[in-house]
């Protein structure tokens, strides 16, 4: 406490009494004046008085309220305001935990062991790696609400390897003619088709919007040819 008042709190007002030394109207000032009055204080030295100002402020406040065996838990309505904030704070973390690890609620509702945070989150970097390896497009099986039926299914990354796999297994057997149209014409990966064998709904749209974007592409390069 000696450090924290002798030093801590002195440096504030220090602080304070050099930004504003010289000027006869705001050192006749109290504090309570000063820091409700900031709107008079010149813009040079505004954030210093406001900072060491408010510091001060606070400091006193502190030391003023500090006696041997006084104050207690709060009670009435200061401490029904305080309780109803933490019981909602605790809720709002609660459902957030929730929404980010929602494959744990499956997982518990199948009987499964729940996982903790760090062995979630290596599923998910685990799952992202077998993925990423496979050249798979962007948008697909990225984000941590993917991968929620996987956990919860307790489906490992060696399963999603092997499907991988698989897919890509179906895609060597497809013309190579063919997939080499794809890429010079719309920028279809062999990645992005094994992503269609992977998950036929959820990677169309993604192919979709790059054969859009290819046919754009295409023409603009045919109107240029024919000027």
């Amino acid at each position: 406490m000696e450090i924290h008042h002798g030093r801590h709190h002195n440096a504030y007002v220090t602080n304070l009494n050099n930004a504003i030394a010289g000027k006869a109207d705001l050192e006749a000032m109290s504090i309570d004046e000063l820091v409700k009055n900031l709107d008079k204080v010149p813009k040079d030295i505004a954030t210093a008085v406001r900072n060491n100002g408010g510091g001060h402020w606070n400091h006193t406040f502190f030391w003023n309220i500090m006696a041997p065996n006084a104050g207690g838990a709060p009670t009435g309505d200061l401490a029904k305001a305080i309780d109803d904030a933490d019981t909602e704070a605790i809720a709002a973390r609660e459902a957030e935990y929730k929404e980010r690890f929602a494959g744990n609620e499956q997982r518990r509702k199948a009987g499964l062991a729940v996982l903790n945070p760090q062995e979630y989150l290596a599923a998910e970097a685990s799952y992202r790696q077998v993925l990423e390896a496979a050249g798979m497009p962007k948008g697909f099986y990225d984000k941590p609400s993917d991968f929620t039926a996987w956990i919860g299914g307790d489906v490992s990354p060696q399963e999603i390897k092997s499907r991988v796999d698989m897919a890509a297994e179906r895609l060597n057997q497809t013309d190579p003619t063919a997939r080499a149209a794809l890429k010079q014409m719309y920028g279809v990966s062999e990645g992005d088709i094994v992503a269609y064998f992977l998950d036929r709904k959820r990677a169309e749209p993604i192919l979709k919007k790059q054969a859009a974007a290819g046919a754009i592409g295409a023409a603009a390069i045919r109107r240029g040819r024919v000027s």
